[in-house]
């Protein structure tokens, strides 16, 4: 028997990276393989993680990478983080963006929209 079985918990992707057990009556949402979860997985995989992990507040969190110009001109590697709490959230505070690049982090304010987020960000914290 294996270990989910035997606890009375299924596994659920949440990235292609992580997975999570929750309760059979709290599974929302299964993820195949690579398959990302669609949009309605997610925000009902948020939902469950509030109620069965007991998270606060749970993220979802998209990744970018890219090349940004310093002010000095120079091309730097940046990661790029966008979480977004879902539409249960308080709709101000609904997404976040982190940003780092050679071990150098900034972090904006919480926003209604990805862009707002991104607008409000001290990008030059990332400058040499």
């Amino acid at each position: 028997m294996q270990e989910a079985e035997r606890r009375g918990t299924n596994p659920v992707t949440v990235s292609r990276t992580s997975s999570i057990l929750l309760p059979k009556e709290g599974q929302v949402a299964e993820s195949k393989g690579d398959r990302p979860l669609k949009s309605g997985d997610v925000y009902e995989t948020l939902r469950a993680l509030k109620q069965a992990a007991r998270l606060r507040e749970p993220y979802e969190v998209t990744r970018f990478t890219g090349l940004r110009e310093t002010q000095d001109g120079v091309l730097q590697e940046v990661d790029v983080e966008v979480l977004d709490a879902g539409p249960d959230a308080d709709p101000h505070r609904r997404y976040q963006v982190r940003a780092s690049a050679e071990g150098k982090q900034t972090i904006g304010n919480l926003a209604r929209t990805p862009r707002e987020a991104m607008a409000g960000m001290h990008w030059n914290k990332l400058d040499s």
